[in-house]
């Protein structure tokens, strides 16, 4: 069984334009980077930040 980065790297690629939600929360839009080690890393669109955040709390959804 493939772990959860794995997968997100074959739904993603690198320049997707993403919306993810955090612990329910919607964190808003950006840009995917990378999943690696069970951690998504994406630039968000508000302020060009690089984010970090665990794969097991979030939800990420193609713009």
């Amino acid at each position: 069984m493939a772990n959860l980065a794995d997968v997100y790297n074959q739904l993603f690629q690198k320049g997707d334009k993403i919306n993810v939600v955090f612990n329910g929360q919607n964190l808003g839009n950006g840009v995917f980077v990378r999943a690696d080690d069970n951690f998504l890393v994406y630039v968000d669109d508000g302020d060009n930040e690089l984010r970090i955040v665990p794969l097991t709390t979030i939800v990420v959804n193609e713009v």
